[in-house]
């Protein structure tokens, strides 16, 4: 009998190391989510584009087919100009 209570107080030593030990564990996770989350209420630095119609500063029909032909021209011949740029740069 007086072993079962060894056992017993064993499981009573180790059950409270073990409260401890969860407890300390809990309490650093808690203390580490604070901390983490910190920076999710500061506000973004960077500025949100503007919603307002672009209204009269927008291309005509003619100014928008002049830049897409320009961007057509540029398409064609980005990838020999890429080649010459890095081709300089060496």
């Amino acid at each position: 009998m007086k072993d079962g209570v060894k056992d017993m107080r064993l499981l009573q030593v180790s059950f409270r190391q073990m409260s401890a030990t969860l407890k300390v564990s809990l309490a650093l996770a808690l203390s580490a989510l604070v901390v983490t989350s910190g920076g999710c209420g500061t506000t973004t630095e960077t500025p949100l584009p503007s919603l307002v119609p672009l209204g009269s500063s927008s291309l005509t029909q003619e100014q928008q087919k002049l830049a897409i032909q320009e961007l057509d021209r540029k398409k064609a011949t980005h990838e020999q100009d890429a080649i010459r740029y890095i081709e300089q740069s060496r």
